[in-house]
């Protein structure tokens, strides 16, 4: 016991080092801060990653906050199919990864259906029949009417609730720039989307580019700028 007593007598008496007294006054052991150059992203982070991994999570986070979530007004440009890639189906399937294994008229059913798109127009692709493609539309329990264009092209065009009013679709802020811009407005606003199901004859003279982007579930920020080129 004596010789016990020695040993742990004769071992040196040793003050704890910096890092200790730290640690037991944080109560976390200490960790050496990397990766703090973040184009102030960030300031200081004291998890202990491999520096590959730190770079590669800094360009992940530049790159999300450079994308902005798209509205789906904007989303609904992707059918405008007015001849250019960046309004095409094909785009949208690009950009929304929800739709790249889907077809556009499952799609526009969809968004006819859930109400983020008042009035859908169709092009009878040339692998497909009109008969079927009325069916699928008639399946989701929408309205519809089917005819040829202008050019011969066989379409449909459909919605979810015909009787809706275009005043009822957008708010009166919206609407304010065009006080002056359309003087039909009023008269405009009174009008229903069944107004627009038939074909070209039985639709109103003078479809203004604000019943297109309402109709359409477009952004009225298109319209305007139409406005003010003066190029419909």
């Amino acid at each position: 016991e004596g010789a016990e007593k020695d040993s742990v007598s004769a071992e040196p008496t040793r003050l704890p080092g910096r890092n200790e007294r730290t640690f037991a006054k944080s109560r976390f052991p200490p960790q050496a801060p990397i990766c703090t150059r973040t184009d102030r992203l960030f300031t200081h982070t004291s998890f202990l990653f491999d520096q590959r991994v730190c770079v590669t999570s800094i360009l992940q986070v530049r790159h999300w906050l450079k994308m902005r979530v798209m509205t789906d007004k904007e989303l609904n440009l992707f059918f405008l199919d007015d001849g250019t890639h960046e309004h095409s189906f094909r785009r949208g399937q690009q950009v929304v990864p929800e739709w790249r294994f889907r077809t556009e008229l499952e799609v526009l059913i969809e968004r006819v259906s859930d109400g983020l798109i008042p009035l859908a127009q169709y092009y009878v692709q040339e692998h497909e029949q009109l008969d079927d493609v009325v069916a699928e539309v008639h399946a989701a329990g929408l309205v519809l009417s089917a005819y040829q264009d202008e050019h011969g092209e066989e379409m449909v065009r459909f919605a979810a609730s015909p009787e809706t009013r275009l005043g009822d679709l957008v708010s009166w802020n919206e609407l304010l720039p065009f006080t002056k811009l359309e003087p039909e407005l009023e008269t405009i606003l009174q009008l229903k989307i069944e107004n627009y199901l038939g074909d070209a004859e039985e639709q109103r003279d003078g479809f203004t580019p604000l019943e297109h982007a309402i109709v359409y579930g477009y952004s009225l920020n298109n319209a305007i700028s139409l406005y003010t080129r003066r190029v419909w």
